[in-house]
């Protein structure tokens, strides 16, 4: 890809990911002054209780310090993460974009740390979900968004990437589908406009209806459309 350069033409496997994170904190790839430093330069990112370093996150899980960073390119996303204490390493690589790696990443912690189960897999859609989508696109298209209905990231980020002309073409909705709910809790939604667009939706909403998640791509025509 011509404009992330090198960030979007690097092949690895969770493996080397581990090996590369090993090398940095162990004194291999700098020395350990250095990474201290990325450590200890950390400054607070405005998002909870998150820090951002020389590119490293340093947050806390649980009580347990992470220093950890994710990244995405089209079609790819992945996240990386070390809990020093419990001399715990997490590499989650994925290559679809409705199934994120620090969703993922952050299950396998809780695996790991916790003899609690895993919530169970929903197999319906969340309550209240189908509504919060239609009201949501009817909102963009119309310049109307209320930011009070999403979480503060979430917010700042629909705030940073305006899409209103997009949404507006795509004119008003015909059918929403729901089509699944991922492993990480994101329900997927087909959304079939009267123009002939046709969009696919993930999203995630908190216990009190707030946004937390939203994607959205391109879905393929509805057979003998």
């Amino acid at each position: 890809m011509n404009v992330p350069g090198g960030a979007g033409a690097l092949i690895s496997t969770a493996g080397d990911l581990l090996r590369w994170q090993i090398a940095l904190t162990g004194g291999r790839a700098v020395s350990q002054a250095s990474y201290r430093e990325m450590i200890d330069s950390a400054v607070p990112t405005g998002q909870g209780d998150g820090k951002y370093g020389f590119g490293l996150g340093i947050g806390k899980r649980d009580g347990h310090e992470v220093v950890s960073h994710n990244g995405g390119i089209n079609g790819f996303n992945s996240a990386l993460s070390y809990v020093p204490d419990l001399s715990l390493r997490i590499a989650v690589i994925s290559n679809s974009e409705v199934m994120f790696s620090e969703m993922v990443g952050n299950d396998i912690f809780a695996v790991l740390t916790s003899d609690k189960p895993l919530p169970a897999l929903r197999d319906t859609p969340m309550p209240g979900g189908e509504a919060f989508l239609r009201k949501l696109i009817a909102d963009e298209a119309n310049g109307t968004i209320d930011y009070s209905t999403m979480l503060p990231p979430m917010a700042d980020l629909v705030r940073a990437h305006p899409a209103q002309p997009m949404f507006k073409a795509w004119g008003t909705i015909t059918r929403v589908t729901y089509l699944a709910t991922g492993l990480t809790g994101l329900d997927v939604y087909r959304v079939d406009f009267d123009s002939g667009a046709a969009m696919i939706f993930t999203i995630g909403l908190t216990p009190d209806g707030k946004l937390a998640f939203m994607v959205f791509t391109p879905a393929d025509p509805s057979p003998g459309s």
